[in-house]
């Protein structure tokens, strides 16, 4: 791991901010899954990434631009672990490396990460002011 820290420029173990779609596509990694935040059907399905999946990046952008403003790199077993977690209270998420993981098996199924253990999932993709995210969430996987 520590040899493609070096080469993406790139924090492995932590939350990555501002990352360049083609700083990842020049590393091999490749584009599977991605939908706007406002989209309200069911993604569980086409998310999942390919089973010989070594790394994945799981991150979010805005809609249109070149840059993933906060993702994170995991495995498999890392990020798509799912857990029941009680919604609209405050709730632990699995630690992973320095960040922390969600993938809910209940009720809409969020899945995200944290720099903090504690979470409170509620409605995804949208604002506390009411209104549909303009927010887009790539995943990126590398072989």
């Amino acid at each position: 791991m520590q040899n493609l820290n070096f080469k993406l420029n790139v924090i492995l173990e932590d939350i990555n901010y501002n990352v360049k779609l083609e700083t990842l596509k020049s590393h091999k990694f490749v584009e599977y899954f991605s939908e706007n935040a406002s989209f309200t059907g069911s993604i569980k399905d086409d998310m999942q990434p390919p089973k010989e999946a070594k790394e994945i990046f799981m991150g979010g952008g805005l809609i249109g631009s070149d840059v993933v403003k906060m993702g994170v790199f995991g495995t498999i077993q890392e990020l798509f672990d799912q857990r029941v977690y009680p919604h609209r209270q405050d709730t632990e998420a699995k630690r992973v490396r320095k960040y922390y993981s969600y993938y809910d098996s209940g009720n809409l199924q969020p899945i995200g990460f944290s720099k903090i253990p504690t979470i409170r999932l509620g409605c995804p993709g949208v604002l506390s002011n009411g209104h549909n995210s303009k927010a887009h969430g790539p995943i990126f996987v590398i072989f």
